[in-house]
């Protein structure tokens, strides 16, 4: 991964909003990745449960961000629709906790709240 440009740009979105905020550089990225790294090794986590757990985060926060349509969230994460649905039931993630997570504003755009704090409680 250190063989990547420093020069590619990563936008980031936004977890209010399904617009791009801020730029983050790929050495931004790796940086946060060492530490994370360094983080599980420490706490002795393993490798199969490190993978999974970024898998079903990382799916979750696509799907939030494209209000769990299947369509979009498998479009963007460049997976068939049928292959997202296996992979949520594999990762046993809980459609029906996201949904009632997204709650609707007064101009009638979900709101995205506590993403990641839904799968703790």
């Amino acid at each position: 991964m250190d063989n990547l440009s420093n020069a590619w740009q990563i936008p980031v979105r936004h977890p209010a909003s399904s617009t791009y905020g801020t730029v983050r550089s790929v050495a931004s990225v790796q940086q946060s990745l060492r530490g994370i790294i360094q983080e599980m090794r420490t706490l002795r986590v393993s490798y199969e449960d490190a993978v999974c757990e970024f898998r079903k985060r990382y799916i979750i926060g696509v799907l939030i961000v494209h209000a769990c349509h299947m369509g979009k969230t498998a479009r963007e994460l460049g997976m068939h629709r049928n292959t997202l649905s296996r992979t949520i039931i594999e990762l046993k993630i809980d459609i029906k906790q996201i949904r009632s997570g997204l709650r609707t504003c007064a101009n009638g755009k979900p709101r995205r709240a506590g993403i990641f704090q839904m799968e703790q409680s």
